[in-house]
């Protein structure tokens, strides 16, 4: 029995110095393959410094050009359009003859007016004449009372009709004054809606549209959260606003906001808002879309970075630091605004670190970086192009 129990115990000794010797072997292995690896280069990358800057605090949206005034030009007297004063397209001054219709039929009318008017005068001079005659007579008791109250009702009664007739003849004046349209407002034509020889009816027919384009409005909204800085900023003095028609080159044209809805649209969650400009070389033009920039304040030495250092991930938004021995740090930030390629950095960066604007793909945390210059930057993309 004795026999028996020592065999299994010598088997189970052996089978534990083989796995021991296995592992250590594989250990070896292990360790001089670590060894034979070479280390992981530098990545190459593009920095950029923070730098401290004045930053300008700016809703950035898009707009509609619109007139600041539009009238459609109508003919309060209907008849013939004989003639067009102007050509499609003009800028127009107010008071200048734009249409001439027929006056022939208001001139009649208004013959006929003033004929009325000078008979109806004439026979109330003769009414007044007869109450005068009838005045001495009633005195004598040669006619009656009654007789001289009915001449001197019936003087009255042709005084109004001259009254009433010169009424028509004031309001036949004034339709043969209809009867030229002129221009009601600076501002410029547009298409000819009516042509020469065609019947215009009053008050129905429009016949052309003026649009007033010196000054000029720009319609945009900015999301409701924004509206308590621009209400509290627009109290103390008045906000300037940019801007470009869209796709344009020029340099923006500079206005003031000029309105602020009274309500938040709920459905789109904006607050309505308009600019003024002068628009003294005619840059914007109704109906066109612009990039709008209203200017709220200024932030004085923020720290800036080219806004391509910034980064985004699960956790937030984050730039590498490249440290004085040359290795990155990874750095959750709090960014501001952005404008004009440079993003305002709250938290996180100072003034004089330096930042990877390219090449983060192979930046790892504490891992070493190789600065590449700009002219290098350039030849390994020309070269990942095929020199394109």
């Amino acid at each position: 029995m004795t026999h028996s129990r020592t065999e299994p115990t010598r088997a189970l000794l052996l089978v534990g110095v083989l796995a021991t010797m296995l592992l250590g072997s594989s250990c070896k292995r292990h360790d001089d393959a670590a060894k034979a690896a070479p280390p992981r280069p530098p990545a190459p990358v593009t920095v950029a410094k923070a730098t401290l800057a004045d930053v300008p605090v700016t809703v950035e949206t898009v707009g509609t050009v619109q007139a600041t005034s539009s009238i459609t030009v109508r003919s309060r007297v209907s008849g013939e359009l004989m003639k067009v004063h102007f050509r499609e397209g003009d800028d127009v001054k107010e008071g200048q003859l734009l249409f001439s219709l027929d006056k022939r039929p208001m001139q009649a009318l208004l013959a006929q007016a003033t004929a009325n008017k000078a008979r109806d005068q004439a026979l109330a001079d003769e009414a007044r004449a007869d109450v005068t005659r009838y005045e001495g007579l009633v005195a004598k008791d040669y006619v009656t009372k009654g007789e001289y109250d009915t001449m001197k009702s019936r003087a009255a009664s042709l005084d109004a009709a001259v009254t009433a007739g010169q009424s028509v003849v004031d309001n036949a004046r004034l339709q043969l004054q209809y009867a030229e349209l002129r221009a009601p407002m600076d501002g410029r034509t547009g298409s000819l809606l009516v042509h020469e020889g065609n019947l215009v009816r009053a008050d129905d027919t429009a016949l052309v549209v003026i649009h007033r384009l010196k000054p000029i409005d720009v319609a945009f909204s900015a999301p409701e959260q924004d509206l308590p800085e621009i209400r509290r900023w627009s109290a103390l003095g008045p906000l300037t606003v940019e801007a470009t028609p869209r796709g344009s080159q020029a340099e923006p044209v500079s206005g003031q906001l000029s309105f602020i809805d009274n309500e938040v649209d709920r459905a789109t969650g904006t607050i309505a808002l308009k600019s003024s400009f002068e628009n003294g070389d005619g840059a914007l033009w109704p109906g066109q879309f612009a990039d709008v920039r209203l200017r709220l304040s200024t932030l004085s030495n923020a720290v800036v970075v080219p806004s391509e250092a910034v980064q985004s991930s699960q956790s937030g938004l984050f730039v590498y630091i490249v440290k004085p021995d040359m290795t990155a740090e990874l750095r959750h930030v709090e960014v501001g605004t952005t404008r004009d390629g440079l993003a305002v950095v709250r938290s996180g960066v100072q003034a004089g670190e330096q930042v990877v604007t390219d090449g983060q793909l192979q930046v790892t945390q504490g891992g070493k970086v190789e600065i590449k210059t700009q002219a290098a930057a350039t030849t390994t993309e020309a070269s990942a192009t095929g020199g394109r």
